[in-house]
């Protein structure tokens, strides 16, 4: 966190939002289907977002591709298997 301090707060930011969203479900005890519907409401956003600040980082070269923040950032975007 001390090489990006910037970069690191904002994605912090953006899982405490994602957490917080997360604990709402639970405290309300929601089902499944309500969870999803939630997430899709409330996280979905943010998510969008964070995708596309992942994003431009590298395309914009924001970020050197082989630095830490740069290694990160593109393990974030590789596609889940």
């Amino acid at each position: 966190m001390d090489s990006f301090p910037d970069e690191c707060g904002y994605v912090l930011d953006v899982f405490e939002q994602i957490y917080k969203n997360d604990a709402i479900t639970k405290n309300k005890k929601m089902s499944e289907d309500q969870c999803l519907q939630f997430h899709q409401k409330h996280s979905g956003p943010v998510m969008e977002e964070f995708y596309r600040w992942l994003k431009s980082h590298l395309e914009e070269k924001k970020v050197e591709p082989n630095s830490g923040l740069g290694d990160a950032i593109s393990y974030m975007l590789k596609p889940a298997l």
